[in-house]
């Protein structure tokens, strides 16, 4: 007897159910985007759903987007069954393939064919189809909205002790690219820290050192250190190290051992400045060291600097970090068009070298010449310029610009005239 393979047809119904949804779906008016389809076809055992096995067929939407058909997404289940046993039983087949956007579905999907293999070649023929279902991809939803931040100074008060920067975030809901107060769905702080401590000066105390184990001829002691209570003076916890400069031996023509201590400028043996300490033998007798006199020199230098604006750190060559409170030595600016502070003579989209390229190279050894002239040992340039003349043309005075001629070092050429076209506002680091 030939068996035959039967279709239950209660289950292919929710699955004729669940394509027709699938194909009439679409994104909601909010931008949610339907499910992407998936079917999953399983061979199922002998049982109450078929009675001799057959294929298990699940279908329902990709709803994490995982693309694996899950048992909660599951909305639908159909079985294909086989006929009893016999001795020439044939397999039920399922054929998925995928269907291209049209009549069966709007935005392509997938067609699901299945019939008995009566031909038993293991391949579902057209003839062998009994029937078709189309399970539809959804349309496309709408774009979603885009994220935006927004940062502004947050001035000293509740929210930062110090002042700092506010950081405002949200969803652009009207999409014109602006953060509105309305679409601030949350607010963050990052607060400056507390201003430093002064800093502190540092101090030399020179005194006669008698005869003994120090200087077996006497001669001069010389503590230094840090005036950590800042009362002016050198008090004897505060010397950090002491040194000795010991009379000659004493002779028919012993000689005086002298010590000099002066200012030292702030600069390159002392960058916050200091205490200069000059001392020798006073070959000569006169009560004076001499600069031929001078065996050796030691230097005292200060501890950084306190600040709230650039004039406590000494003027043009020193510029104060307000945030931390303390002397930096470097000041970065933009360029002025005056003779101390010159604009660069070349078109503002090709600048340096000649004047037809932006190599870092040229453009450091154009800030160099510009920072030496004003009595700072280096330049750099930030990668920061704009066209145009400096505030020179704007006081009324006469525009001033300079190029280097393509060299380095740089070769300085005067302009007097000031071309928008061919002047370019440079903003630049002069360092110590």
């Amino acid at each position: 007897m030939k068996t035959v393979k039967t279709l239950c047809h209660f289950s292919f119904s929710g699955l004729l159910a669940l394509a027709l949804v699938a194909c009439g779906s679409d994104s909601g008016s909010g931008g949610e985007t339907t499910p992407f389809p998936l079917m999953s076809v399983t061979d199922e055992p002998a049982g109450t759903n078929c009675a001799d096995g057959g294929i298990r067929v699940d279908t329902g939407g990709d709803t994490n987007g995982d693309g694996v058909l899950d048992p909660d997404e599951v909305v639908s289940t159909a079985y294909v069954c086989d006929g009893e046993g016999g001795s020439s039983g044939s397999t039920a087949l399922v054929a998925v393939t995928d269907e291209p956007a049209g009549a069966n579905c709007a935005d392509g999907g997938q067609v699901l064919d299945y019939g008995i293999d009566d031909s038993g070649d293991g391949v579902l023929d057209a003839s062998e189809v009994d029937g078709t279902v189309y399970v539809c991809d959804g349309g496309e939803g709408q774009t979603g909205l885009q994220s935006l931040v927004s940062v502004t100074a947050e001035p000293a008060g509740a929210n930062c002790a110090d002042g700092g920067q506010r950081i405002d975030y949200g969803i652009d809901d009207n999409g014109d690219g602006t953060l509105d107060a309305a679409e601030v769905d949350g607010t963050s702080y990052a607060c400056n820290g507390a201003a430093g401590q002064a800093g502190l000066q540092s101090l030399v105390s020179v005194t006669a050192e008698p005869a003994g184990a120090n200087c077996a001829n006497g001669g001069q002691r010389i503590d230094y250190g840090i005036d950590d209570n800042g009362d002016g003076t050198l008090d004897a916890a505060e010397v950090d190290g002491t040194s000795y400069t010991c009379n000659g031996t004493d002779g028919t023509n012993g000689l005086q051992s002298l010590v000099v201590v002066t200012p030292e400028p702030a600069g390159a043996n002392c960058s916050k400045g200091g205490q200069r300490i000059d001392y020798g033998i006073d070959d000569d007798s006169s009560g004076t060291l001499d600069p031929a006199e001078i065996d050796g020199t030691s230097y005292v230098c200060n501890a950084i600097s306190a600040c709230s604006t650039d004039a406590d750190c000494g003027g043009a060559l020193l510029s104060c970090d307000t945030v931390a409170g303390f002397c930096r030595d470097e000041l970065t600016m933009w360029s002025l068009g005056t003779a101390a502070w010159p604009d660069e003579a070349c078109n503002p989209t090709n600048s340096f070298g000649h004047c037809d390229t932006n190599d870092q190279a040229h453009a450091d050894a154009w800030a160099t010449a510009v920072c030496v002239n004003n009595g700072w040992g280096s330049g750099i340039w930030t990668g920061n310029k704009t066209g145009g003349c400096g505030n020179g043309v704007a006081s009324g005075q006469p525009s001033v610009s300079m190029w280097c001629q393509g060299t380095i070092p740089c070769t300085e050429t005067i302009e007097n005239t000031c071309s928008t076209s061919d002047q370019t506002i440079i903003e630049f680091t002069c360092l110590q």
